[in-house]
């Protein structure tokens, strides 16, 4: 452990493991390695070298590094996970950050000075106690900090190839956020509508690959599946989606061949930046996703890291029928239909048939299993979580990474239905590490930490979750939202988040429930009852004392109820 003497080193000058850090150049070093992270990532880390050993607390380090500047906790747990990406730490086995539950994290790696430096290059001590108003000057200088940095990663390549048409990126003019991008669907130009399927898998296996790059941020595909009836205008992708750019484009398969064509825009100058076409045998069509995939990262100059390249590469299935049952399997499972469940599951059999070691065909039964337990379609609804958890943790086992993030975030989903919440949050936050893209990791660990009690960490991960999937809000992720408010105490905020959920999903009592308990603490009682009886339209048997059983704080608990009862139920 690192002795008070180096733990007090100056910010320029440290050593974590065997790690150099230059806080002046944002700079982690190491042999002939060398990796650029944000300003904010690496006062982070200074602030934990400056504390090695000790468990420094999340508030703590929020007030620390972002002085008088309100952000959401999440902005915290990205750092850490940029700190772990960048040295090579495992959340679960650390060597350089532990995370205590609860509290916040520890440095555990050795801190010692480095080489000595001049004394203008030294930042400064942190304060003993961070002060409300920043002075103006450290602001202005932060902000530049951070807008350099962005440059540095983000500024568009000064070459571009054969393809490019109507305007050239300007990716830097976005100083402090990650590009946004949204893949519409690929349409299917086989001139079979019956394979619309794989053409829908295309775009899957393209979103899911590029989301797994930290430098971007990838609209969900549950957002982009409205687009399949009709073609958005640039502008109507900026507004509905906050996207920046977008990649349209079409598959066709003839006579065991396949091509597949991709342009990417620009959305709010509505002009197209880059296209091409790529063409092979159907067996070619994993070795073409990652061309697109490289061609589209490289085109917005995202950083990339080995590990992240390393992801993103596709695994190549055992048997391509076993492939094309899996892309039936799961456009059958986006149904949300007992039927279509049944089916779905007689078709992955199949798959695992051809190819017992399919870690996507592995990952989709424990996503068919998940389902039938959640709504009710099985006599045994904890065997089908228990066969959903098997199910995901064989997908671990396997040699497939792309795959494993999906399973760790299908785990946290599990875990939390099944009330074990610690397992629950930290396979949510494995998933966010792996891909930081993941709105259903995100939405999994708002829902969780909002039943620990933690409201506002809860509230940040939820909203992360819906700025990737801002149209595809589910049923779940909007009663957390509501929820959340609910549990703050914004009741107004509360009520609009279940109407905007209600609205897709009219049917769901818990959302009528948590609607009347919010009107009744707004003293809006008619509105109140009104929505109570909409709770014992849909479930007759609801009591008051049935809801808020999951939360770890009985005061949750009992707030909730409170407002139920004044609301009539």
């Amino acid at each position: 452990m690192a002795s008070a003497h180096d733990s007090q080193a100056p910010a320029s000058a440290l050593k974590v493991g065997d790690w150099d850090v230059d806080a002046i150049a944002n700079r982690l070093s190491r042999d002939d390695q060398s990796t650029r992270l944000e300003p904010k990532v690496i006062e982070v880390l200074v602030y934990l070298a400056r504390h090695a050993g000790s468990v420094v607390g999340r508030e703590e380090l929020l007030q620390a590094v972002w002085p008088g500047v309100i952000v959401g906790d999440d902005a915290l747990t990205q750092a850490i996970i940029k700190l772990r990406k960048a040295f090579g730490d495992d959340a679960r086995q650390p060597t350089y950050i532990e995370t205590i539950s609860k509290r916040g994290y520890r440095l555990i790696a050795p801190v010692r000075t480095a080489a000595p430096e001049p004394q203008a290059a030294r930042l400064p001590s942190p304060p003993a106690a961070p002060t409300r108003r920043p002075r103006l000057g450290f602001v202005v200088a932060a902000t530049a900090l951070v807008a350099i940095a962005a440059v540095l990663v983000l500024a568009p390549e000064t070459a571009t190839r054969q393809g490019v048409a109507g305007g050239s990126l300007e990716v830097g003019s976005e100083a402090t956020e990650r590009p946004t991008l949204a893949v519409l669907p690929l349409s299917n130009q086989s001139g079979d509508a019956q394979r619309d399927y794989f053409s829908d898998g295309v775009t899957y296996e393209i979103i899911n690959a590029l989301g797994r790059f930290s430098g971007l941020s990838v609209i969900s595909p549950h957002s982009i599946e409205q687009f399949t009836a009709r073609a958005p205008s640039p502008k109507a992708i900026k507004s509905e989606l906050g996207a920046r750019y977008f990649v349209t484009g079409s598959v066709r398969e003839a006579e065991g061949q396949l091509r597949v064509t991709v342009e990417l825009s620009d959305a709010e100058k509505g002009v197209v930046l880059w296209s091409d076409r790529y063409d092979g045998a159907g067996g070619d069509l994993f070795e073409i996703r990652d061309r697109i995939v490289k061609d589209i990262v490289g085109k917005l100059a995202v950083k990339v890291t080995r590990l992240e390249e390393q992801r993103a590469a596709a695994k190549l299935p055992e048997n391509l029928e076993a492939y094309d049952l899996v892309l039936r399997a799961r456009a059958l499972l986006r149904k949300s239909d007992r039927v279509a469940n049944r089916e779905a599951r007689a078709l992955l059999d199949r798959a695992l048939q051809l190819a017992p070691d399919y870690a996507q065909a592995w990952l989709e039964y424990a996503t068919a299993e998940r389902q039938r337990s959640i709504f009710g379609w099985t006599e045994d609804p904890t065997a089908s979580l228990q066969r959903a958890e098997q199910f995901a943790q064989r997908v671990l086992a396997l040699d497939d990474p792309g795959s494993q993030a999906q399973a760790h975030g299908l785990l946290g989903v599990v875990y939390a239905i099944a009330g074990k919440f610690e397992q629950a949050l930290m396979e949510a936050d494995r998933a966010i590490e792996l891909n930081p893209n993941d709105a259903s990791a995100f939405d999994s660990r708002g829902s969780t930490l909002l039943y620990l009690g933690r409201t506002d960490e809860a509230l940040a991960a939820l909203q992360t979750a819906l700025r990737f999937n801002p149209a595809g809000r589910g049923a779940g992720s909007g009663s957390d939202h509501a929820l959340a408010y609910y549990t703050l105490r914004r009741y107004r905020e509360s009520v609009a988040a279940a109407d905007t959920a209600l609205a897709r999903y009219p049917d769901i009592a818990f959302l009528h429930a948590i609607r009347a308990a919010a009107l009744a603490k707004l003293g809006d009682q008619d509105a109140a009852r009104e929505a109570a009886a909409q709770v014992l339209r849909l479930d007759p048997f609801s009591r008051a004392s049935d809801y808020g059983t999951r939360f770890a704080k009985p005061e949750h608990q009992a707030h909730l109820q409170d407002g139920l009862r004044k609301a009539g139920l």
